[in-house]
């Protein structure tokens, strides 16, 4: 670490730069809280007014000055929730969709467990070692795979049991060709 001058105009200097700092900082905050306002006025604009608009107008879709084209697709916002998972997954499975879940099995191993962890890389199951190993499952299904899942179902008109995968349904506008 150099030398740091200490006199009053060293500290004058120090206290500039965390006042500068502290202006920094209260700026990002502004642009963040902008950020987020301007994404839900996009969220609000994309997802109701204009396909509240194009509804009104009877129309599925237009093209723009600019060539750009318009249309409202829906978008599927599916999650399973802690309280639904158990349900949801054994709902999957009794109709033959169990190939969507995605199962994690972890182990803990704690400090001086170490001959413990060698010998499951060695030998997955089996060893008198590995007899008192708490085994943490887990299973889930991907949020893509999921959101694919639910919006073929809909399309398809297939009655499943959307409350388990806490379906929302959102309109959203695209617009083919704008400019980024």
């Amino acid at each position: 670490m150099s030398n740091i001058n200490v006199d009053g105009q060293g500290l004058a200097e120090l206290s500039n730069k965390c006042q500068k700092l502290l202006s920094i900082r209260d700026e990002i905050g502004n642009l963040q809280k902008t950020l987020n306002d301007r994404m839900k006025d996009e969220e609000h604009m994309s997802g109701t007014v204009i396909p509240n608009m194009m509804t009104e107008l009877g129309i599925r879709s237009f093209t723009l000055d600019d060539g750009s084209t318009v249309k409202v697709q829906k978008k599927y916002r599916p999650h399973i929730s802690d309280d639904n998972r158990a349900d949801a997954m054994e709902w999957l499975r009794s109709n033959n969709h169990e190939d969507l879940i995605r199962n994690e099995i972890s182990i803990p191993f704690t400090k001086g467990e170490d001959t413990k962890a060698a010998a499951l890389e060695k030998l997955i199951r089996g060893s008198e070692e590995l007899r008192d190993i708490v085994l943490n499952k887990k299973e889930n299904v991907h949020w893509k795979t999921l959101s694919a899942f639910c919006q073929e179902q809909v399309e398809k008109g297939i009655d499943f049991p959307e409350h388990l995968f806490g379906l929302f349904i959102q309109d959203e506008t695209k617009i083919k060709g704008e400019k980024k």
